[in-house]
């Protein structure tokens, strides 16, 4: 009898140890691969895996998610991102092409700089921080924070292109008045980078040369030059001339062909002229 009891007693025991260490093993492998209570509010975690590569599901704090890559040792990390609201004030300056050129050669030396300041927040969502992860737009947190910046000093630069083409030819045009969906429109951001969602784009200051003074200083330059290019090249065929026709007089109809002919030069060379200052302007800009 006693015999019988104590192998019950022995069964019992060991069917509650062995019991227990199943439920402990399923405990630990169970908080192994449970990963959202790593994240925090605000925050995003990616699964990245030797094995299976990046996870397409972000881990998101209050939604149950389990990996069962963590059950490998060394196999797996949690990387996590913030998804807070990036917020940036942007300052653009600029001077208009070849504009420090014409300063500098003409008196009063006209001021054709610009200077454009931006409120600018961006919004990124956890899939699309999966996707650009992906597409090896950055690696961290860190990275991350630098490609949102990059992309926002990128489409502040657009912005300030297209508020100097308008001012141009409005003077009156504010950029000021313009509101975060028409600036988006304007810029294309939203196809340039469809995975960041600009939440406000908005000018709070705007400086504008005056374009009218511009483009007058611009023609006179271009017009003392080609000057200038035009004299120099009469002093060399007036040279040339002289030793070809030492001993011979030109016809009246001769004189007016050469005459016709340095017409033709003059408006060569001025044309000439402004497209090499054309590409010389779009090359430095």
């Amino acid at each position: 009898m006693r015999n019988k009891k104590g192998t019950e007693h022995f069964r019992s025991a060991s069917f509650t140890v062995g019991t227990i260490l199943i439920l402990g093993f399923a405990a630990v492998i169970f908080f192994v691969g449970w990963t959202q209570i790593r994240v925090k509010t605000n925050n995003v975690g990616v699964v990245i895996s030797k094995i299976s590569g990046i996870s397409d599901k972000p881990v998101v704090s209050g939604k149950f998610s389990w990996h069962w890559e963590f059950l490998i040792p060394k196999n797996a990390e949690l990387r996590v991102f913030e998804t807070r609201p990036y917020s940036f004030n942007k300052k653009i300056t600029g001077t208009l092409p070849s504009g420090e050129v014409y300063k500098a050669a003409y008196a009063g030396q006209p001021d054709f700089s610009y200077n454009f300041n931006f409120d600018i927040t961006v919004l990124i969502n956890p899939h699309d921080i999966i996707e650009l992860l992906k597409a090896q737009k950055f690696s961290d947190q860190a990275s991350m924070e630098k490609y949102i910046e990059n992309s926002v000093d990128d489409v502040a630069r657009l912005a300030a292109n297209n508020f100097l083409k308008k001012a141009s030819v409005d003077m009156f045009y504010r950029p000021e008045t313009v509101v975060t969906e028409d600036i988006i429109y304007l810029t294309g951001a939203k196809k340039a980078f469809p995975n960041l969602d600009f939440q406000n784009f908005c000018v709070t200051n705007a400086q504008f040369p005056d374009f009218k003074l511009y483009q007058s200083v611009r023609s006179r330059y271009i017009e003392q030059l080609s000057t200038s290019v035009l004299n120099t090249m009469q002093i060399v065929n007036t040279e040339q001339n002289e030793n070809k026709t030492e001993n011979t007089e030109n016809s009246s109809s001769e004189n007016l062909k050469l005459k016709n002919e340095s017409d033709n030069t003059t408006d060569k060379v001025k044309n000439e002229t402004e497209e090499l200052l054309e590409k010389v302007e779009n090359f430095i800009n």
